[in-house]
């Protein structure tokens, strides 16, 4: 009988200890990848009724406000806010709170910045494909450049930036067609950039523009550009009209003329993993704000390029139009930049680049 009660109690105990351990189930969630910055505050759901919130990382070198990129920026804020109620956010990090553009760019193909938008000075040292746009006097007009980086050869170098680097190009914005401004006389001609020490970015091209022009290319920082003009370490500078302007440069550089010798690209540049985060109706969403951001912006870089000559002008700086002749001798004068240019961008990139041109001439 004893036998038969201890057999019993032990049934019970082991019956007991099975129920307590099959009552629950612990589950071990992943961590999340370090690939990219990009951040969620909320399980991945169905797409249409997702109610994570996707955060990213946005960077430039630009002013916050009052400058075309950073206006536009802040209104594509608010557009990707509405229309993905509240599920897209961007942390804004303007007037290189996160780093030069080569930082930026390093950034983003490390995955701790999602976005930048970068001018081609800095990408074409990533991608030197992309130098095949700087040929001097290449476009006509910005309007002809509009329509040459809406072309199957911008998707051609969309494509370049990606094989090389990883990351995906969104679209083509405008950092502006660049001028030459000075703090000692009117440039006119190439003939007046000689033995002038000019503050060029660290780009090889524009660097053998301006030793082809006569001038003695110094690259200097944009960041350090304002003190080395005032302190005459550096004669002149180029960039484009409005940057001059609301960076102030127009203060120490009372000439400004308005050559425009090389149109310069604002690339929308992300990490594929951020963007692969998001579900496809954001995707869908993100993707129709860009495509309006590269529009606002190329507007508001004409706007404001209108708007600050004007404004440099009331302020006491001397603007000038070269002549049709003037201009063709600066045109003549970087006519072998090309041959530059080839040796950086290879044969193809500027063979594209030619041909899509001559198509869009007719």
């Amino acid at each position: 009988m004893k036998k038969a009660i201890s057999i019993l109690c032990l049934v019970a105990l082991v019956l007991s200890i099975c129920a307590g351990c099959g009552g629950s189930t612990t589950t071990t969630t992943p961590p999340a990848s370090t690939s990219s910055d990009a951040t969620t505050t909320a399980p991945a759901a169905d797409a249409g009724t997702d109610d994570t919130v996707y955060t990213f990382k946005w960077a430039h070198v630009s002013p916050e406000k009052g400058d075309k990129q950073g206006d536009a920026i802040l209104e594509t804020i608010d557009a990707l806010t509405e229309k993905s109620n509240g599920r897209i956010e961007i942390q804004y990090y303007p007037a290189s709170e996160l780093g030069s553009e080569d930082e930026i760019f390093e950034g983003i193909q490390m995955g701790t910045i999602d976005i930048g938008t970068l001018s081609c000075g800095s990408m074409s040292n990533f991608v030197p494909d992309l130098a095949a746009t700087t040929i001097p006097f290449l476009f006509r007009d910005r309007h002809e450049a509009w329509d040459f980086f809406d072309s199957d050869c911008a998707s051609y170098l969309s494509d370049c930036v990606y094989n090389k680097t990883g990351v995906r190009v969104l679209g083509w914005a405008e950092n502006g067609l660049r001028c030459f401004s000075s703090t000692k006389k009117q440039i006119k001609s190439p003939a007046d950039l000689t033995g002038m020490r000019i503050r060029t970015q660290q780009n090889p091209v524009t660097m053998e523009m301006v030793t082809a022009m006569g001038g003695n290319p110094q690259a200097i920082a944009f960041s350090e550009l304002y003190t080395a003009l005032q302190q005459g370490t550096v004669d002149a500078q180029e960039n484009p009209p409005s940057l001059i302007f609301t960076q102030g440069l127009y203060e120490v550089t009372p000439y400004l003329t308005l050559d425009y010798h090389v149109y310069d690209f604002l690339g929308v540049f992300m990490n594929e993993t951020a963007l692969n985060k998001l579900p496809d109706d954001l995707k869908t969403v993100f993707n129709e704000c860009i495509a309006d951001f590269v529009v606002r912006e190329r507007q508001l870089s004409e706007e404001y390029d209108t708007r600050d000559i004007k404004n440099m002008e009331d302020n006491g700086v001397t603007v000038y139009t070269p002549t049709a002749d003037e201009h063709q001798a600066f045109v003549d004068s970087t006519v072998n930049v090309v041959d530059t240019v080839r040796g950086i961008a290879g044969d193809e990139a500027v063979d594209k680049v030619m041909a899509q041109l001559e198509t869009l001439r007719g």
